[in-house]
């Protein structure tokens, strides 16, 4: 990795020192060059608001020997190397406040931890896609792993006009550029949500007025029986009244049968 070490047994605690740093945690970014802003679609904004402070890409020229923060200032947490935010919180000097910030919980840097939480999905060509309530936002594609990954010795130049990348989809025209850029925005992914939601709405409504359909009509059968069954039950207390004599009935009341008037 073109890494040279002194000799002797200083070499041996160098060496040593190396080895534990590489297996530590790694937070990377690589996003201060204009190929990488370009296909985030943050070139204009980023501009825009350095032009604002009176700043321009070139200052970022002078940053390239301080964008990665001494690992030595973290030791007690995984190494962070500078990205756009450190770049821009340096030129707006907040070097000191950026120095005591705490460092991001290696777990919310784990890729494996963002897959396991539907923060992101895998796309066959190793990039990733956004999720949004763990739905695919289609249009968003987040950058693959091999243009942040440091241990990339291709990976290594923080140079606002490096040139492209082997794995950059190259530099775009500016009318290919804006065009892309609008497809990419906040308003596309509101838009494919609130569709989404309109059809599950629309999906759960029907699924609503079927199954109270079938309710209905379950409640019906239900009934139908019921009205059959007290239909039995009159009819059964009709046949039974038929063959039960009737009493007769005199002046006083109801009277007695003759025969048993005969004994009294």
């Amino acid at each position: 990795m073109g890494i040279t070490f002194a000799e002797g047994i200083v070499s041996k605690n160098q060496r040593s020192s190396y080895h534990k740093l590489f297996k530590r945690n790694v937070l990377a970014t690589r996003y201060p060059d204009n190929a990488t802003l370009r296909d985030l679609g943050l070139i204009d904004n980023v501009n825009w608001m350095l032009s604002n402070l009176g700043k321009t890409t070139i200052d970022w020229e002078g940053l390239k020997a301080t964008a990665i923060q001494n690992p030595t200032i973290r030791i007690g947490g995984p190494i962070c190397v500078g990205g756009l935010i450190t770049s821009i919180a340096l030129v707006l000097d907040l070097s000191t406040k950026l120095a005591t910030l705490q460092p991001l919980e290696t777990p919310f840097a784990d890729l494996d931890y963002c897959r396991s939480i539907r923060l992101i999905k895998n796309k066959p060509d190793r990039k990733y896609y956004l999720m949004i309530s763990n739905r695919e936002v289609m249009r968003v594609t987040l950058p693959c792993d091999a243009r942040i990954n440091v241990r990339l010795s291709a990976n290594w130049i923080f140079n606002a006009n490096t040139p492209d990348p082997g794995t950059s989809s190259g530099y775009q025209p500016r009318e290919e550029y804006y065009y892309t850029t609008m497809r990419i925005t906040l308003d596309d992914i509101l838009s494919e949500l609130r569709h989404q939601n309109d059809v599950d709405v629309e999906r759960d409504t029907r699924e609503t007025q079927l199954d109270f359909v079938e309710r209905t009509k379950l409640n019906m059968g239900d009934l139908t029986e019921q009205m059959n069954g007290v239909r039995m039950e009159v009819s059964d207390m009709r046949e039974y009244m038929q063959h039960v004599p009737q009493p007769e009935y005199g002046r006083s009341g109801i009277g007695r049968h003759r025969g048993r008037d005969r004994h009294h």
